[in-house]
């Protein structure tokens, strides 16, 4: 190889050498621009999942609001519908005790007259009288 065509061969990788540091900086800024959109991407992504699971949270507390509102207001319907004869029974069944069931049933009884709950609060004690 004569000395021209090292004198070549070194103009060629000097120049490469040259170009590849001209490019950094543009390589370098591309990479941080990509870097800077992944992380503003990520961060949307995020704040969105984060809204998500705040609606379905929002959703579920709906949900057992609605449940508990059906509940009570089957709960209502049921006592409202109850007779004396069921009343007795539950009681009975709910307590095993005989005279818990007659009292229900006097109570029962005295409801159906009209009389309430009154009819317990207006008697006067025994051994007053």
């Amino acid at each position: 190889m004569s000395s021209a065509d090292v004198t070549g061969v070194v103009e060629a990788i000097t120049i490469a050498n040259l170009k590849t540091v001209a490019e950094q900086p543009s390589i370098l800024s591309n990479m941080a621009l990509q870097n800077s959109m992944f992380i503003q991407h990520m961060s949307q992504t995020n704040a969105l999942s984060a809204q998500k699971r705040a609606e379905d949270n929002a959703l579920s507390v709906q949900n057992a609001m609605e449940l508990a509102r059906l509940s009570t207001v089957k709960s209502i319907a049921e006592f409202n519908t109850i007779d004396a004869s069921q009343a007795r029974a539950t009681q009975h069944v709910l307590t095993g005790n005989s005279v818990a069931s007659e009292m229900a049933s006097l109570l029962a009884t005295l409801n159906s007259g009209g009389q309430g709950v009154k009819s317990l609060v207006n008697t006067p004690p025994q051994g007053t009288i």
